[in-house]
């Protein structure tokens, strides 16, 4: 006579050395290739349908666009090329000033 403990214990190990007679195996569900390309596909579609309607109800409600962020990169180089124009005329002022000691 084997005692439950015994089976259980064998059929614990049974999982490791033939995983497709377990019973886990069976609860996990195998998807078709195509259908599996098919899903992520619409499922692309879909996020991307979402967050197309998440970015336009945030640009009523955001300052921080994607069009306001443009602007602002616009802005900083702007100020990188009025640093630089100030830069060379500080350059050109001590250079006078070299000139005329």
């Amino acid at each position: 006579m084997v005692s439950k403990y015994s089976n259980k214990s064998q059929s614990k190990y049974n999982i490791f050395k033939n995983p497709k007679d377990s019973s886990i195996s069976r609860l996990n569900i195998r998807k078709k290739k195509g259908k599996k390309q098919i899903i992520n596909e619409k499922f692309m579609k879909k996020l991307d349908d979402m967050t197309l309607d998440l970015y336009t109800t945030n640009l009523m409600k955001n300052s921080n666009t994607l069009q306001n962020i443009k602007k602002e990169t616009k802005k900083l180089s702007d100020i990188k090329t009025s640093y630089l124009d100030m830069l060379a005329q500080v350059e050109n002022n001590i250079n006078g000033l070299q000139v005329e000691k």
